[in-house]
Formats: structure tokens, C-alpha cells, sequence
């Protein structure tokens, strides 16, 4: 029986081959892995090579195939057995399901060559909204997915900005888990590129769930800091956010306004919230956030809404035709000093 035609996942061919910082050695053959091995996903190549770098370990990118019918196949040459494998991948849109496949595949394959220590970096957990059963009849996924990772050989596993600590609970009743916090690095790019203090803008968060976030975010920015209400219908998903009533008296006008989230997808409650706070006098609005959902169609719309910016990290990587209107920064040297204490 022929084989189906695959189509092969964007890389390069370099890329598609075992690479480490220092090349392959004078014989032309492939250099000596590391005890410590970082394992590019398909979702996460760009990521996972800065913190291979950033650590100095070896990096295998696998071979993927896409075929025609949607299915995915991996390999990976290397033998991994008494190493510890580090695999680098989120799970984001459109093809959460394909990656989160792809990370069980990649697991499968480290337990498979009995590697002594498997971690697995969720950079962006999809699902994890998906935490409670909030109709009658509907699946937890977000417990689903960790009894998943851990049946397949986790260890370990590492996220950023997880949406519900709900969610994180479910891994960590089955492996060592630990939930990184963008905020640090958000703040840091706020004050040194943009310029915000405590004397020209303000924090705010667009609704009373996300309170806590904002409220460090300010912290460390050293500004007040306020938020918006957002109600949701759960059977509908139509959302609302309060006028600018519900922002307890704050004075907006003139200032610029840091509207700070975990996640940005479809923009309705930005572009919601920037109406609002427009409306009040705001000098600009720049909108932070950890993962950037958008598609380059809710980008537009949000950009149109009268956002000037936004500022996401690279947990998802950032559409080409998203252009300066969206800034990526790199996580690599949180989730490599987080790492690297695991392995000491």
C-alpha cells in the first residue's frame, strides 16, 4: 500500500535535524547530546531553541509530517534513554488538538527510550478555561488533558499565566508542576519602553476575575490600578461590560491606560473596554497581556476599537502580519532559570 502524501512542517532543513550551540563537530557528524536535551515541538520551535541557548543543551527538532487527511506523524532519530527531556510546546488555535496529539506523541516517544527525567513545557494550556462543568453533562477537560500528560510519562510540567488555578490543580495531583508569571516581564517592558509611571497612567483590568493580576502588575509598575465588570453568558458566550460607573470614581482622563490580561483572542471584551474607557478621557490605551489569541481579523477589529498597542510574550508566535501593533516578548530566560532549578 503507498504511502500518503505528507506535507512537511515549515522548517528548514537545518531545523529538521539534532542542532546545539557550536555545531557539528570536525568529523561532520552529528554532535554528542547532552545530558539534558531540549525537544522542539512543531507549536514551539523558535521558543524552545532560546532556551536551549539560553541553557546550553542540545535541541532536537523532530520530523513531523502533516498528510492530506489531517493526521500527524513524528519522529525523532535520537535515543533518549537516561536523559532528561525537556519538550517544548504549546497548545493554541487553530489546531489545539494537533499539538496537544503531538505533545502525547513526544511523550510517548521519551518514555519509550526510558529517559530518566521527562518535563513538559505548556507554554500556553489550552483547555484550561474548560476547569469546572458549568452546564449539566459537560466534560472537565482541563483534568482530562492533565491525567493525559502524566499517563504518557510527565513528570514535570511547566505553564505561564495558567487561566484557572482550578486547572493547574489537576496536574499537580499527578506531577511536579509549576505556573510562571509574565507579569515581572510585562511590567519591566512598560516602564522601560513605554514609559509608564505613577504619575500618567493607570492599570486596569477589563474585569473583577483578572483584580488580582492587574493589582500586581501596578505593584511593580507603581501606579493605582482599577477594573471594569464583565459579565458572561455561559449558555450564549455573550459578554457585557459595566460603564464607566464601575470604575469606582477613578480619574481616567488624561492618563494612559495599561488594560492588563491573561489572554487575548477574539478582542470582545478588549474592544468592549476600550469603548468605556475612551469614553472617559484616556490619553491612549495600551493592552498587555501573556497569550495573544488574536487572529489577524480580531486584531484589526481591536485596533479600530481605539487600542494603540499590544504587548504579548511569545507563548503563542506572533503573526508576521500582526506587524509593530503587536510587540512579542521572549519568555526564554524565565522558563530556562526555572528549569534549570528543577534539573539541578
Amino acid at each position: 500500500m503507498q504511502d500518503r502524501e505528507g506535507i512537511p512542517f515549515s522548517m528548514e532543513k537545518k531545523d529538521m535535524d539534532l542542532e546545539r550551540d557550536g555545531g557539528s563537530n570536525s568529523l561532520g557528524q552529528n554532535p554528542i547530546l547532552s545530558q539534558e536535551v531540549v525537544i522542539a515541538g512543531p507549536s514551539s520551535v523558535d521558543l524552545a531553541t532560546n532556551i536551549s541557548k539560553a541553557m546550553g543543551l542540545s535541541k532536537i527538532c523532530p520530523e513531523l509530517r502533516v498528510f492530506s487527511d489531517g493526521e500527524s506523524k513524528i519522529r525523532i532519530k535520537e535515543k533518549l534513554g537516561n536523559r532528561t527531556c525537556i519538550i517544548i510546546q504549546s497548545a493554541f488555535p487553530p489546531h489545539v488538538d494537533r499539538h496537544i496529539l503531538q505533545t502525547l506523541m513526544l511523550l510517548k516517544k521519551c518514555a519509550d527510550d526510558s529517559a530518566k527525567n521527562i518535563i513538559v513545557v505548556v507554554p500556553y494550556m489550552a483547555y484550561a478555561r474548560q476547569d469546572s462543568a458549568f452546564l449539566e453533562g459537560e466534560v472537565v477537560t482541563a483534568e482530562l488533558l492533565a491525567k493525559m500528560y502524566g499517563n504518557f510519562g510527565a513528570r514535570s510540567m511547566v505553564t505561564v499565566d495558567i487561566h484557572s488555578l482550578r486547572a493547574l490543580s489537576y496536574f499537580q495531583k499527578r506531577m511536579h508542576s509549576i505556573n510562571l508569571s509574565a507579569i515581572p516581564l510585562l511590567a519591566d517592558y512598560a516602564k522601560s519602553k513605554l514609559g509608564m509611571n505613577m504619575n500618567n497612567s493607570i492599570t486596569v483590568s477589563p474585569d473583577e476575575g483578572g483584580f488580582m493580576r492587574a493589582k500586581s502588575f501596578a505593584l511593580k509598575l507603581n501606579n493605582n490600578v482599577t477594573c471594569l465588570k464583565k459579565t458572561r453568558d455561559r449558555s450564549t458566550g455573550e459578554i457585557k461590560v459595566d460603564h464607566l460607573a464601575s470604575l469606582n470614581g477613578d480619574r481616567i482622563q488624561g492618563l494612559d491606560i495599561v488594560l492588563i490580561d491573561d489572554i487575548v483572542s477574539t478582542g470582545s471584551t478588549i474592544i468592549k473596554a476600550a469603548d468605556i474607557l475612551k469614553s472617559g478621557g484616556c490619553r491612549g490605551i495600551t493592552v498587555m497581556c501573556s497569550h495573544a489569541l488574536m487572529t489577524e481579523e480580531s486584531t484589526k477589529q481591536i485596533k479600530a476599537a481605539g487600542v494603540d498597542k499590544i504587548v504579548a510574550t511569545n507563548t503563542v508566535p506572533k503573526k508576521e502580519a500582526m506587524g509593530t501593533f503587536v510587540e512579542a516578548i521572549d519568555l526564554s530566560s524565565v522558563i530556562s532559570s526555572t528549569i534549570s532549578k528543577m534539573i539541578a
